[in-house]
């Protein structure tokens, strides 16, 4: 009897040291994961970073010899002040002005990004890399779009005019404004459902978009500028979200002209890369 429960001791001796290892060895890993935690938290504090909201955006389908734009906006949710040294667009179809060097912590930067689609064709994706103080990853801006010729469908939806070129549009007068009708068509076999997802922030207000559209139908928008806004530089745009039997985008660009400081429109031969 006395052996039997010596012998029940020994195999239980084994089993409470396991367990015991096992129970400080998850504690340990708690405790170490929270001091990780508080580094890491210690480190985004003490220095400054930068974060973008949407790092990718698509303008979906657009016309050749055209310029386009998208706002994008840089946060610094470090702990110090954010200096933006340079903005450097892997291309010169891409214009990436700085308007903003310095974002305290907490606040954020507007940046817009101007594409001149020269005679690019097919998809294509461009990015803008941020040159700065800041720590931990610092994110691309970056864009996509699917360049097309005059005479290639933009997919279920169509905008007439294709662009519009400040220079060459004849615009209604309404009071101080100048007003341009732009045509939108369904030129699919399936009920659209319209969105506009981006807009230019100044020149120009949008009104009366169709939401939805059956099959064939045709529907007109207007577009209102302000004089004073428009400028030999412009180039800004309109992006719309289409979903139907599929989802694609479609974007109208809004621009004066060419322009020496703007990125090229003229080059001979480029390809989508």
């Amino acid at each position: 009897m006395l052996y039997n429960k010596l012998h029940c001791m020994a195999r239980r001796i084994p089993i409470l040291s396991i367990r015991r290892l096992l129970s400080a060895a998850a504690i340990w890993s708690v405790v170490v994961g929270h001091l990780a935690g508080c580094a890491r938290a210690q480190t985004s504090t003490s220095e400054a970073r930068v974060k973008v909201t949407d790092e990718v955006f698509d303008f979906g389908f657009m016309p050749q010899r055209s310029f386009v734009s998208h706002v994008f906006w840089l946060k610094n949710p470090g702990g110090k002040l954010l200096e933006i040294t340079k903005l450097v667009p892997n291309c010169g179809c891409t214009e990436a002005p700085l308007e903003k060097s310095k974002v305290a912590p907490g606040d954020s930067a507007r940046v817009q990004i101007i594409f001149g689609s020269s005679v690019f064709h097919g998809a294509l994706k461009k990015f803008t890399q941020i040159e700065s103080n800041a720590g931990g990853r610092v994110p691309a801006l970056t864009f996509t779009a699917q360049i097309v010729t005059d005479s290639e469908p933009t997919g279920s939806l169509r905008l007439t005019p294709r662009r519009i070129d400040i220079e060459t549009v004849s615009f209604q007068t309404s009071g101080e404004a100048r007003e341009l009708k732009i045509g939108m068509k369904n030129v699919s076999n399936a009920s659209l459902q319209v969105a506009l997802v981006d807009r230019p922030d100044r020149v120009v207000t949008v009104e009366n978009v169709a939401s939805r559209l059956v099959p064939g139908e045709e529907r007109s928008f207007i577009l209102r500028f302000d004089p004073k806004a428009i400028s030999p530089s412009l180039a800004t745009s309109l992006t719309f979200q289409v979903e139907g039997a599929d989802t694609t985008r479609l974007t109208l660009p809004i621009f004066m002209g060419s322009h020496p400081e703007r990125p090229d429109t003229t080059g001979h031969s480029k390809s989508a890369r």
